[in-house]
């Protein structure tokens, strides 16, 4: 095989093959290959294969035949397809092909036809970070720029991509806007994710651990949301108050209470000597709303700790 051209680039490699990128445009992949190790048996063709999710396992040969390169022409733009390329031998006595190597599944993607928030937007629900970086490398004011109400970043921490998060953020993504609508930022979503990884990195990055959404509900709120008690931990453990309200005048104990959290969650903020003695908008404190719920537990702990 020739040597490898200046403008080829290896996107895949396994025990069986090494995949070169040749071509790569809005509608067409150029793909050349080469055996990692030489067969030990002759061969006498290549099958490659495409398909658009490998999950749906509907597979199309685009090239059968000796050549060791094809050009996969009237794509879609915008979109990463999967591959797969096969030795094969011809067997002799029933004439049937059989497999002697096979590719692992490698993918490639084609470009858009210009930057845009679209694009964008569909690289990010892919987890395409090359695409990402070439799409925001041209157009970086884009970066903040919300698509169906949502920032790039929102989307890329629901999708749990910290790589994306990252190039986002080299980018100039804005750490504390999400849904610009309701006030969401990528932190509440990561918390009611119980995701303590990727909310440990925003706010490595400068998330307000106290922002509010609209209605005043802060990641606090969003841990109890959780009920889970890692995760209010966490919260509490790098800045969050336990003495935030929401519009409702509710801090975090109106809340643990009103939803019926576990009792561990309500112990550990006592612990946190957070206030007993307030009231939200209906001039309700805390025990009233343990009454009003029926939660004698909850009421015995908070008895405890006024004193009476």
């Amino acid at each position: 095989m020739p040597a490898t051209a200046p403008q080829e680039k290896l996107i895949h490699s396994d025990d069986g093959f090494l995949v070169y990128l040749t071509k790569q445009t809005t509608s067409t992949i150029g793909l050349r290959w080469d055996f990692s190790e030489p067969l030990e048996a002759p061969f006498d063709l290549f099958k490659v294969e495409k398909c658009y999710s490998c999950k749906r396992n509907q597979w199309e040969v685009v090239h059968w035949g000796t050549a060791w390169s094809v050009t996969v022409r009237n794509l879609e733009q915008n979109l990463c397809y999967s591959f797969r390329i096969n030795a094969l031998k011809q067997n002799e006595e029933d004439e049937r092909f059989v497999y002697v190597r096979k590719s692992e599944i490698f993918k490639s993607f084609t470009l858009p036809d210009v930057p845009s928030t679209m694009a964008i937007f569909r690289a990010v629900k892919k987890n395409q970070p090359a695409l990402i970086r070439k799409l925001l490398s041209i157009k970086p004011e884009l970066v903040n720029v919300p698509v169906n109400g949502e920032t790039f970043l929102y989307q890329a921490v629901r999708n749990n991509n910290l790589e994306v998060i990252d190039l986002l953020l080299e980018y100039g993504a804005n750490v504390n806007l999400g849904v610009p609508s309701n006030w969401e930022t990528p932190l509440h979503l990561a918390i009611y994710n119980k995701n303590i990884k990727i909310a440990r990195h925003l706010l490595e990055h400068g998330a307000d651990i106290n922002a509010g959404n609209c209605i005043g509900m802060t990641a606090g709120h969003y841990a109890i949301d959780t009920n889970d008690l890692h995760t209010l931990r966490f919260v509490l453990t790098h800045g969050g108050s336990t003495e935030s309200r929401d519009r409702c005048s509710w801090t975090l104990i109106f809340r643990a209470i009103y939803m019926h959290t576990s009792t561990e969650i309500v112990k550990y903020l006592l612990e946190r000597k957070c206030r007993l003695k307030i009231r939200d908008k209906n001039r309700l404190m805390p025990l009233d709303y343990a009454r009003l719920m029926d939660q004698q537990e909850v009421i015995n702990l908070i008895k405890r700790r006024l004193k009476i």
